[in-house]
């Protein structure tokens, strides 16, 4: 995978270290849960990556320790960082969350099982959140952390809260009996989107949580539905 690839050749572009030094700065940074990489594969990519000529390894030995290969970047090696730099910049960005096999069949579940799904998922959030915050608190000042990786954990800092606000609105619309057959997951891309503000006027309608809080009946009126439908409210004007 081109991500690994690129998180190899950073640390290597920093300095030159052993495969198992390499790893270790990979769990120390906890990359397996932002970016989407396999710890244990480590010694393999860097395999890989030496026989295609983008590092290289010498032996050195520290002290009473044994030999052990130490690798650094090539020129080849700088130039596939910097292609994988902008390649992987310029992607197309996809949130992956496995819950959301759960949500999108929430309405085949009596509201009592509904409420059971919600409230296991937003428990794992807020667990999630108080591992951000201790290591947003532990690491803000700790010497030799960069820039760029505690803008990493307040990004997921941020989409945690996104989540969380999400999943207050799913709870109010069980509580309501409001689940309408659209989308469910179009409140929780506004809500990511606009960092857990999903707050929007339209038409005659507003929306706030993903909860509408305001209405009036001219939509129903236009398709004859009870507002469930997409067309009774969620529907542009005119269709």
């Amino acid at each position: 995978m081109a991500t690994i690839d690129l998180i190899v050749l950073g640390i290597l572009k920093k300095e030159s270290l052993s495969a198992y030094d390499i790893q270790k700065l990979v769990e120390y940074r906890n990359l397996s849960k932002w970016v989407k990489i396999s710890t244990p594969s480590i010694y393999k990519k860097v395999i890989q990556l030496e026989e295609k000529g983008y590092i290289q390894s010498s032996m050195v030995k520290e002290g009473k320790m044994a030999e052990k290969a130490v690798y650094t970047l090539t020129e080849a090696g700088e130039q596939e960082f910097e292609k994988l730099m902008l390649e992987i910049a310029s992607g197309p960005i996809h949130i992956f969350l496995d819950f959301n096999a759960v949500i999108v069949n929430l309405t085949s579940l009596p509201q009592e099982k509904q409420q059971e799904c919600l409230n296991r998922i937003e428990s794992n959030v807020k667990i999630l959140k108080a591992y951000l915050e201790e290591n947003i608190d532990r690491k803000g000042n700790a010497p030799g952390i960069p820039e760029t990786g505690m803008a990493v954990l307040q990004q997921q800092y941020i989409l945690a809260e996104a989540i969380e606000a999400w999943i207050t609105s799913l709870n109010g619309k069980i509580a309501f009996h409001e689940f309408p057959d659209y989308g469910i997951l179009e409140t929780l891309g506004e809500a990511l989107t606009n960092g857990g503000n999903y707050d929007k006027g339209n038409g005659d309608r507003r929306i706030s949580g993903g909860i509408i809080i305001e209405e009036t009946d001219s939509r129903r009126r236009r398709c004859g539905c009870t507002g469930r439908c997409s067309r009774g409210i969620f529907g542009a004007d005119g269709d």
